[in-house]
Order: C-alpha cells, then sequence, then structure tokens
C-alpha cells in the first residue's frame, strides 16, 4: 500500500484526509512512514503542510518523528513551515540525539533564515546534552559565519 502512496499525487485535501486517517493507527510507523513516502515525491503546498504538521504530534515515537520531520522538511519551500516545524520538534521530541539530528539536516538542508536561525538556536538550547547541544550550536555557527 505504501508504495501505491509513493506513486500518486494526492491534493490537498487528500494528504489531509490520508493523514487523518494514518493518525487514527496504532502504528508511528505507518504514520511516519506516510509523511516520508507521500512528501518525498512533492513539493507540499501551504495548506497541507499545515496538515501534516498538525498530525505530527500522534507520532509517539522519537525516531518516527525526526524521520517524519525530516522529510517534510526537506519539502518546505516556506521559512514560516521550517520555523514551526523546528518549534514543534522542540516540544514534542525529546531525545536529545534526535532533535540534534534533525536541527543538524535543517541547518544543511536549508538556506538559514534570521527567524530560522533563531528558532534552531532556540531548540538546541533546549537540548540537555551538552555533547549534542555543541554540535547543534558549533554548525549553526559554522553556516552562520559562512554567509
Amino acid at each position: 500500500m505504501l508504495e501505491t502512496i509513493q506513486t500518486i499525487k494526492l491534493e490537498s485535501s487528500e494528504i489531509s484526509a490520508l493523514i487523518s486517517l494514518s493518525s487514527t493507527s496504532e502504528s508511528d510507523s505507518l504514520l511516519s512512514d506516510v509523511f516520508v513516502k507521500q512528501v518525498a515525491n512533492m513539493t507540499v503546498a501551504s495548506e497541507s503542510t499545515d496538515a501534516m504538521l498538525n498530525s505530527l504530534n500522534s507520532i509517539q515515537s522519537d525516531y518516527q518523528m525526526r524521520e517524519a520531520m525530516t522529510a517534510l522538511a526537506k519539502s518546505s519551500t516556506h521559512e514560516r513551515h521550517l520555523v514551526d516545524l523546528v518549534k514543534l520538534a522542540q516540544n514534542e521530541i525529546q531525545s536529545d540525539y534526535e532533535l540534534a539530528t534533525l536541527l543538524l539536516q535543517i541547518i544543511d538542508d536549508n538556506e538559514i533564515s534570521q527567524a530560522l536561525q533563531e528558532q534552531v538556536y532556540t531548540a538546541a538550547n533546549s537540548i540537555d546534552s551538552d555533547y549534542e547541544r555543541s554540535r547543534v550550536l558549533n554548525r549553526l555557527i559554522d553556516i552562520v559565519i559562512s554567509q
């Protein structure tokens, strides 16, 4: 079924319905796979991104949450969605490693605007592990200096 989802281009309303249906599942893996496979083939429309962001909090696994958020971040073309995604990650991902890994991916894959830089900085400072926090802050400093 997921391979079929990956090859079909869905409209915003269809994506919202698919996410809604998937979020009723007990499987974090299923919901994460829906995000990853559908999002991988498209640039997500603004209203679809909003629906996806709203559905992400139903994923309990930090790993699956990071996987879904990484796919969404790679497809998002709007700065506001990236900032919202980082805020959501800061609040939802409890694992220092998973949050740091997501933040590093976002830093590496996107143009870092002032608003995104500030949100990544805030999220990085919420990481308890000195090692994981320093990984993110050092990369953020490197990117800001090189801009």
